[in-house]
């Protein structure tokens, strides 16, 4: 028997560090630049962010063809809108997007502590 175990893509990749679907490597780069005083200097740092920022897209382009490979051989299976919801219900209190989860579950008779269903 497989154990298949319900995960998104988005944790995933989280899982994998590669959850931002832009780059970081400029974030870093960006204080005290002294290599853009020259020209050779401002080439350099290009041509190093530029293989970076690539670098980054093809971990994470590989990483999102494993997901989907994992799925196929149902090792993972996706999240459905129904996990994704309860996941949101546990949130804090005062948070809309956790009231509105909670109210969706409501309405289709769904208890959001246990995830059962009840009858109103």
């Amino acid at each position: 028997m497989i154990n298949t175990i319900k995960m998104s893509l988005e944790d995933y990749l989280a899982l994998k560090r590669l959850e931002s679907p832009i780059s970081d490597t400029m974030n870093n780069k960006t204080k005290g630049i002294r290599q853009l005083k020259t020209v050779q200097g401002e080439k350099r740092f290009y041509k190093e962010t530029s293989a970076a920022i690539n670098s980054y897209h093809e971990k994470r382009r590989s990483a999102i063809n494993e997901y989907y490979d994992l799925v196929n051989k149902e090792k993972i299976k996706p999240k459905t809108l129904l996990d994704r919801t309860l996941e949101k219900a546990h949130g804090h209190d005062d948070n809309p997007s956790t009231q509105a989860a909670r109210r969706m579950l409501a309405k289709r008779g769904i208890d959001w502590k246990t995830g059962e269903k009840y009858r109103p």
